[in-house]
């Protein structure tokens, strides 16, 4: 992070003193850069069955940025965030008891702590300059399997050098390095090995419990896409996720859009496979992240329909049996069609999940849209296929944004309420419901831009 800051702000001197002739100032150079500031408030709140624990939670924040003024192709970006737990229940852990959503407000790493929160976060130098864009330090990127998964007060975050490439509108191609990530829910920043059970670490194949946190080798994450407009209508993409002595992600996604009677009807084919690369032969299956000779894969498919502001969608996605399919939730949420806010499958093999979406826009300034999604998954008691031991269920989102004009531009309000079953018939402990089926979840987010 030193070596980073002192890069950018020898390469920001180099600017700012070539930038200005005679007759201009540093002020008015500064003056003509972007500035932004951001408020975000969130309540959030869940309702387990019957006698079980219940939870709430309000955070509150505010951030700025920064952006100079494009210089040769040259920009500098800046911004920082602080944010607070106003009033919530006891999120700390107890006995065989971890809260799930709500301690993701705030820092999940220090769950007691109820103070002020900050984060240093965009430091980034960018060139741009016909085809070609670099970008060196701290960003936001919005890939396939690492991407921001912003649900709390805030995303996910990188760092690294990143580089695009557009050779027309149908080539093109990224990719880069990553050292650092401070993931959702943190405060601080860390390397790539040490984001590995920063979340819950669940369980191993042999149902003991993992710990695999504190043995993975320092190493980068190596991330790389291609995509081709095949016509108008149709893309084609491929991403491939490369972390040394650990494992290799592929994913390759098809989608296309086809007019017909009714409007524009699109669809979309997804695969993903992986594979384990660390030969430390030592290591017990509860020191590892993915077992040893991890093999794993993933199917997913839609078809949709868009009338005027109507759009419907159906999903269906298959884990195959081979393997868990594993990917540090501290680094982002799946791309996977069935995925619904606030639940993921990842941690799962053999699974079947079948969703429907409807959006529409109420309003010019109303959007609402609903889900709904069965998902079929292993018994929660079978490790080798169940790392997070979720049972069968059922999910019902209903989303309502609202995002006014006029006086209150800039202004974005936005209402998640979400039912979640058990959807099998066998009876279930405890443990295997708290937090995960038979329960009511509530959201509330306020954010302001200006």
């Amino acid at each position: 992070m030193r070596m980073a800051f002192l890069v950018s702000a020898s390469l920001l001197f180099a600017i700012f003193s070539n930038a200005a002739p005679w007759s201009d100032t540093l002020q008015s150079f500064l003056r003509r850069g972007k500035y932004e500031f951001q408020s975000r408030t969130f309540f959030m709140a869940t309702i387990n069955q019957g006698n079980l624990v219940d939870y709430y939670a309000l955070g509150s924040g505010f951030g700025a940025s920064y952006e100079t003024p494009n210089w040769k192709g040259f920009q500098l970006t800046l911004s920082a965030y602080v944010w607070d737990n106003l009033v919530s229940s006891n999120l700390a852990p107890q006995v065989n008891l971890i809260n799930r959503y709500e301690i993701g407000l705030f820092d999940i790493t220090r769950p007691e702590y109820k103070g002020p929160l900050a984060r240093l976060e965009h430091l980034r130098l960018s060139y741009q300059r016909s085809h070609l864009s670099l970008t060196v330090g701290r960003m936001i990127l919005k890939t396939p399997f690492v991407n921001p998964q912003d649900g709390r007060m805030r995303p996910n975050m990188q760092e690294g050098g990143w580089i695009e490439w557009r050779q027309s509108k149908r080539w093109h191609a990224q990719g880069g390095i990553l050292w650092r990530m401070s993931p959702r829910s943190t405060e601080k920043w860390y390397t790539i090995a040490e984001t590995f059970g920063i979340y819950p670490q669940a369980r191993a194949i042999t149902g003991r419990p993992a710990t695999y946190k504190g043995n993975i080798p320092k190493q980068p994450l190596v991330i790389g896409a291609l995509s081709y407009h095949v016509g108008l209508s149709t893309q084609l993409q491929y991403w491939f996720y490369w972390m040394p002595q650990m494992f290799y992600t592929q994913f390759l996604q098809l989608e296309g859009n086809i007019k017909n009677g009714y409007g524009q009807g699109f669809w979309g084919v997804q695969w993903a496979w992986q594979t384990d690369l660390d030969a430390r032969s030592e290591l017990s299956a509860e020191k590892r992240y993915m077992p040893k000779n991890h093999r794993a894969w993933v199917m997913s498919a839609r078809i949709g329909q868009r009338i005027n502001f109507h759009h419907f969608t159906l999903n269906y996605t298959h884990i195959g049996d081979a393997g868990q399919w594993l990917f540090p939730r501290e680094w982002g949420r799946d791309p996977f069609y069935t995925f619904i806010p606030r639940e993921r499958n990842e941690g799962f093999a053999n699974v079947h999940a079948i969703t429907f979406n409807y959006q529409t826009r109420l309003t010019q300034t109303l959007q609402l849209q609903l889900s709904v999604g069965n998902y079929a998954v292993p018994h929660p008691t079978n490790a080798l296929k169940n790392k997070y031991a979720m049972p069968d269920y059922q999910q019902l989102n209903t989303s309502l944004l609202w995002r006014p004009q006029g006086f209150w531009k800039g202004l974005e309000v936005e209402l998640l309420y979400m039912i979640k079953n058990n959807g099998g018939s066998e009876p279930l402990d405890d443990n295997f419901i708290i937090n995960k089926v038979n329960m009511h979840h509530v959201n509330w987010i306020v954010n302001y831009r200006f």
